[in-house]
């Protein structure tokens, strides 16, 4: 018979076990109905050499024709030597996404600097992708979620490219996967952020620093415009790190990946000298659980930054602040990208154009001394000058 609607709807099921009606129309195509009135859209097919029955999808779910459509599809595959059922069964044990992000995590993250934003980036990919195989999963997908992700944060977007593509390296590595969707993607442009807390914007900040009622916050982020370490290397900072006798910080794993000596200011061991130690807490910045340092005080900033008037100035500023600062009373870049741990010097280069405003300003005072000395000359006396 032909499988039509009309033809499907009205079969009877058999009184026991199964039958099977083929269409006369698509070799091998048929409709299969149980005692329990189930009616199954099926393909049988040969490849090398084997006999094998494709279930295609259910009566209701499926209609004659969409069936029919998929069948035309299927024996296509089969054509290029594809079989249907050892795919179907492929795709049963493959990995789906979300088992990705839960061994990367477990595995890998964990001795990542940024596993933080790494589980940021996640918890926004999840939703999205979870339950999807990750053959399934193509460049087109990445490009669309890299696209709408960068139309507020082009950064960030940018650092989740980076994730994703490095989560499906470690899956091709792994045998889960046999390509990167998101290898070859372009990145949105990326410039350089060059802002710092002005001179004359200081006395703002520090004011609000100081009216906050959290002293451990406070506290950290005079350490970081004090030191210019990173935030993350503030808040984790443990009493044992400090050597107050060299007037030294070590931090023994900084984002370079190695350890990185910072030297103690007065004004830093003053700093520290008022925070007071927690018994079984080896940290210097408490947190609220027992043993554990402060971790997020980016709504504290949100509020300081907001009563000093600064909306524009991140927590990250702070840290180029003190590096500005350095550059405007003529340190050298090298000494700058030593002092905060950079390992690319092209790091340290946004810092050049300050570096040159202190010769500019020595230039500057030596000018008005020459002009000084001229005008003394000429109300002095003799005009004439030799050039």
């Amino acid at each position: 018979m032909k499988i039509t609607k009309i033809r499907v709807d009205r079969l009877e099921p058999p009184p026991e076990g199964n039958k099977v009606y083929w269409d006369d129309e698509l070799r091998g195509f048929g409709i299969r109905i149980t005692a329990k009135g189930a009616k199954s859209y099926i393909l049988n097919y040969r490849i090398n050499g084997r006999e094998r029955r494709y279930t295609i999808g259910q009566h209701g779910d499926l209609t004659p024709t969409q069936a029919r459509a998929d069948a035309l599809s299927i024996k296509a595959e089969i054509r290029q030597g594809v079989d249907p059922l050892a795919e179907r069964g492929r795709l049963k044990v493959e990995k789906t996404f979300a088992e990705l992000c839960d061994e990367y995590q477990s595995t890998y993250m964990l001795r990542k600097k940024s596993a933080a934003s790494d589980r940021q980036y996640i918890s926004f990919l999840l939703p999205k992708l979870r339950n999807r195989k990750l053959s399934e999963i193509k460049r087109r997908d990445v490009e669309v979620i890299h696209q709408k992700k960068g139309s507020e944060a082009p950064y960030a977007a940018n650092r989740m490219l980076a994730l994703i593509s490095r989560m499906f390296s470690l899956a091709v590595s792994w045998g889960w996967a046999t390509d990167n969707p998101a290898r070859g993607i372009q990145k949105f442009k990326e410039t350089s952020r060059d802002r710092f807390v002005k001179t004359h914007e200081l006395p703002r900040l520090l004011e609000a620093i100081n009216a906050y009622p959290d002293p451990f916050v406070k506290a950290a982020l005079w350490l970081c415009l004090l030191t210019g370490a990173r935030k993350g290397e503030v808040l984790s900072a443990r009493w044992d790190d400090f050597d107050f006798e060299m007037a030294q910080w070590r931090l023994p794993d900084s984002k370079g990946g190695r350890p990185h000596i910072i030297p103690l200011s007065g004004p830093a061991i003053n700093l520290l000298d008022t925070i007071p130690e927690v018994d079984s807490n080896p940290y210097v910045f408490v947190g609220r659980r027992r043993g554990a340092h402060l971790k997020n005080i980016d709504k504290a900033w949100r509020a300081i930054r907001l009563k000093a008037g600064l909306s524009d100035v991140r927590i990250h500023d702070i840290r180029r602040t003190l590096g500005s600062y350095m550059a405007l009373q003529g340190d050298s870049l090298p000494l700058i990208g030593k002092v905060l741990n950079h390992q690319n010097p092209t790091t340290t280069s946004i810092y050049a154009r300050l570096e040159d405003d202190a010769p500019r300003a020595a230039l500057e005072a030596v000018g008005e001394s020459i002009m000084l000395a001229a005008g003394s000359r000429n109300d002095g006396g003799d005009s004439s000058q030799e050039v």
